[in-house]
């Protein structure tokens, strides 16, 4: 298990049972997720910045501003316990730096990621990793199934094809804080093993119709 160097533009991470591609510019997105057996499980027309950041003022509660890789003016990789690790820096008023990891952990990738906020600034909120999941696993979507840990209503069968949306949180609905997408052939799970006491909250959709209208939109507006 090891991260490779730069790949072009790009940057892998593998464990056992998968890797991971990092895109080129800044490495503000995840490109792929793909099993040891070549499945993929990230949707690969587009994904959503790597982590996101709320970065609220402390003497002013109304002004907050959203902190996102795209906008660093630097980012430095270098290896970290057989992964990689980024370093964004120059992302404007609220915050100095934002350092994520991503390392091999047996057949897990772990993510960590950590924010040092500017004088007169608190980070609020995070997302991180966010990875866009594929829209079927496989060749086709029927025996696909989506499960969340929430207290009732976890189980989507055939999620593409009558579209599921998840959002769930903890403390609250969310009992269990996992996802996974999933069928005969390969899984793709999602959790956060941290066991601390910080607000906690799942949010995620796979809705095909509408993703391909929004496409069609976006390809004949070029």
């Amino acid at each position: 298990m090891a991260a490779m160097p730069l790949v072009g533009s790009a940057v892998e991470v593998s464990c056992d049972s998968m890797k991971v591609v990092l895109d080129e510019g800044n490495f503000c997105k995840v490109r792929r997720v793909v099993s040891a057996g070549g499945v993929e499980f990230a949707a690969t027309r587009w994904q959503d910045s790597l982590f996101s950041l709320k970065a609220t003022r402390i003497d002013d509660y109304e002004k907050s501003v959203t902190v996102e890789p795209g906008k660093a003016t630097s980012c430095a990789v270098m290896p970290y316990e057989g992964g990689v690790k980024i370093v964004y820096t120059g992302l404007g008023e609220a915050v100095e730096k934002v350092i994520c990891t991503v390392k091999p952990d047996g057949r897990k990738l772990r993510w960590n990621i950590g924010a040092e906020p500017k004088t007169g600034w608190a980070v609020e909120q995070t997302a991180y990793p966010r990875i866009l999941s594929a829209e079927r696993i496989g060749t086709t979507g029927e025996d696909d199934a989506v499960v969340a840990g929430n207290a009732k209503g976890g189980l989507t069968r055939n999620p593409s094809g009558k579209g599921c949306y998840v959002s769930a949180r903890m403390p609250g609905s969310l009992v269990c804080q996992f996802a996974c997408h999933y069928d005969d052939s390969a899984l793709f799970y999602y959790a956060a093993e941290d066991g601390s006491s910080l607000i906690l909250t799942l949010d995620g959709d796979i809705q095909s119709y509408l993703e391909k209208q929004l496409w069609d939109v976006y390809e004949s507006s070029k």
